[in-house]
């Protein structure tokens, strides 16, 4: 399967950023800064902080589905630059989920349509013809590729995502909290 279509990206940040860059970020993820919002879909835990390495995850599946910095992992490089691995496959499979849920309602007109006649039952939904047939199975058999496709849509959004968090909590650039403090790294400053 193409990289595309792969819940899972990578990059590089320049060596434009401040040194203590991963400190920063393993702080902001530490006191719950890391992401604006409201806290039930911000929540994201450290597992493993070295000098040069940070990884932390999404701690709940609200914040899992809700941007989808499933599992990251920030490497500080020799040349300054910051390398970056992201995982969302749990948003992925919820996706893959609701569209699987959502298929059983065409999949069951499709069942009703196709054994109704010959059980001697009519469709409640009308007759439509072999059009709606046809509308049907092309909805069973295209649908389960939606969550691939809902995959390449949402990987540059994550990317830029992430790059804005890493460079705003390097920064010391803070993002209103839902009680109007500004937050940044450290916590709450104050209303803003």
């Amino acid at each position: 399967m193409s990289a595309l279509f792969l819940p899972e990206f990578d990059g590089r940040l320049p060596d434009d950023l401040p040194k203590d860059t991963l400190a920063r970020v393993a702080e902001a993820v530490r006191s719950g800064t890391f992401q604006s919002g409201p806290a039930m879909r911000a929540q994201y835990e450290l597992i493993s902080e070295e000098p040069d390495r940070v990884r932390f995850r999404a701690r709940t599946l609200l914040t899992a589905i809700g941007i989808g910095l499933n599992d990251v992992t920030l490497e500080r490089r020799a040349d300054g630059s910051v390398l970056y691995f992201v995982s969302f496959r749990r948003w992925f499979y919820y996706c893959l989920f609701i569209t699987l849920a959502a298929l059983a309602v065409p999949a069951g007109m499709l069942i009703g349509r196709l054994l109704g006649p010959g059980l001697g039952l009519r469709p409640a939904f009308g007759g439509g013809g072999p059009a709606v047939t046809g509308l049907l199975a092309a909805v069973l058999v295209l649908g389960p590729f939606w969550p691939f496709v809902l995959t390449a849509l949402h990987k540059p959004v994550a990317r830029g995502f992430l790059e804005q968090r890493l460079r705003a909590a390097c920064a010391g650039h803070g993002t209103a909290g839902e009680d109007g403090s500004k937050r940044v790294c450290g916590g709450a400053v104050g209303p803003h």
